[in-house]
């Protein structure tokens, strides 16, 4: 399945971003990138259709070697998962025309490089394959719809 994903974070960017949902634009940050700082060299965004910053939102790694700007659009395939204690997961895509189809196909360069963002896992995280991904982002949409059905009564 093709999902699209918006750029929040370019390569290499050195600062964090932040989106401005009021304008639809991004500003950069005081804040060093963790992403950076840990080396990660794909871009960092969030699952169109799914909410955007600062509301809840679905947040993504994609696995690229394409320079995008911010905001821009691009069809993935979500193959994986890291699951965070504090609910806040991350989701691990690659362009649709790629090979990979789940977390377990990725080069280890690849694994390692997103290894190395969560280097400490706590309780309850873990690195989850294309499965796990996709019953999370069903169970957003099935909440996401339950929300809006409470806020229509």
């Amino acid at each position: 399945m093709v999902f699209q994903t918006i750029v929040e974070q370019r390569r290499n960017d050195e600062h964090r971003n932040q989106y401005d949902s009021v304008t639809g634009l991004f500003h950069q940050t005081e804040y060093k990138s963790l992403l950076f700082q840990r080396d990660y060299t794909g871009i960092y965004g969030w699952l169109l259709g799914y909410g955007s910053p600062p509301e809840h939102h679905l947040d993504v790694f994609t696995l690229t070697d394409t320079d995008y700007e911010l905001g821009a659009i691009i069809n993935v395939k979500v193959i994986g998962v890291f699951i965070r204690n504090d609910g806040d997961n991350k989701f691990i895509a690659v362009e649709s025309t790629r090979e990979e189809d789940d977390f377990a196909d990725l080069p280890k360069e690849d694994q390692r490089m997103l290894f190395n963002v969560y280097p400490n896992l706590r309780v309850g995280e873990g690195w989850f394959g294309q499965l796990r991904a996709m019953q999370l982002i069903e169970e957003s949409r099935l909440h996401k719809r339950t929300d809006k059905k409470k806020e229509e009564s």
